[in-house]
């Protein structure tokens, strides 16, 4: 999944080139400028000029919570709390002149969408009554992996439900 909306947010930030508030309020461009297409050293020396639309963190973190919340809708408290927490973040990302308020909407979208997808992907419907009024729950497999990353070796833990 985060390889996913890695993939989907960086293709369209390459492709909107949207200035974030901060480099748009130095440079007196208030509003923000948008460059379609930057080149790729352009983009990579001055990336800020060109990657705040959409927002990868709320995408992340919207897929995130759509995936929690499909995976245990019976824990009520989930989203709240989980849209609070992200409120949060969003608003210290404008705060902090990252993000521009109509970032937002496309990053929104794109987590609910591909977090629907994958926890969609992993839910069977089965009927899980026992006929004492227990409800089966199938447990979470854990497993702990390493991979080689520049050089290092990382530690890493992946959960399958």
């Amino acid at each position: 999944m985060a390889r996913m909306m890695c993939v989907i947010t960086q293709t369209i930030k390459r492709i909107t080139g949207r200035q974030s508030p901060g480099p748009a309020i130095d440079s007196g461009n208030p509003g923000g400028h948008w460059t379609l297409f930057p080149s790729i050293k352009e983009y990579q020396t001055r990336t800020s000029n060109y990657d705040a639309m959409p927002s990868g963190h709320v995408a992340t973190f919207m897929a995130t919570i759509t995936v929690i919340a499909s995976n245990y809708p019976e824990i009520k408290w989930i989203k709240p709390v989980c849209y609070t927490l992200m409120g949060i973040m969003a608003f210290e990302m404008m705060s902090s002149k990252v993000h521009w308020a109509s970032d937002y909407p496309l990053g929104l979208f794109i987590g609910y969408v591909v977090g629907k997808a994958a926890a969609n992907r992993r839910i069977k419907k089965i009927d899980t009554n026992d006929g004492l009024g227990w409800k089966k729950t199938e447990r979470v497999k854990t497993e702990f992996t390493t991979v080689q990353l520049e050089g290092y070796t990382t530690f890493g833990v992946l959960f399958s439900f």
